[in-house]
């Protein structure tokens, strides 16, 4: 597993995520997880039509998400997850 930095810059203002740590198996598996709960798409957060609620939170697009290798787990044991997150609320 590998820790990744996430960060978009599609959704801005407040009750928004800039940015977001993960641990997942590959960047595509980081690029399609939420920073709200980790869980792969599909998954309703929000109401609206795309995936993750027409974009309110965080982009609905994963090609939107800007994804950085940050290292490696140390154990193999992890499992997909959000280790952090930055959430901008009002």
């Amino acid at each position: 597993m590998k820790i990744y930095l996430l960060t978009q810059t599609a959704c801005v203002g407040w009750d928004t995520y800039s940015s977001c740590v993960v641990i997942a198996a590959s960047e595509r598996d980081a690029r399609r997880m939420h920073p709200d709960g980790g869980d792969l798409l599909p998954r309703t957060i929000n109401e609206g039509d795309g995936p993750w609620g027409v974009g309110v939170s965080w982009p609905d697009d994963p090609d939107e998400v800007t994804v950085t290798l940050l290292g490696e787990a140390h154990d193999d044991h992890y499992e997909a997850r959000v280790v952090c997150a930055s959430y901008h609320a009002g």
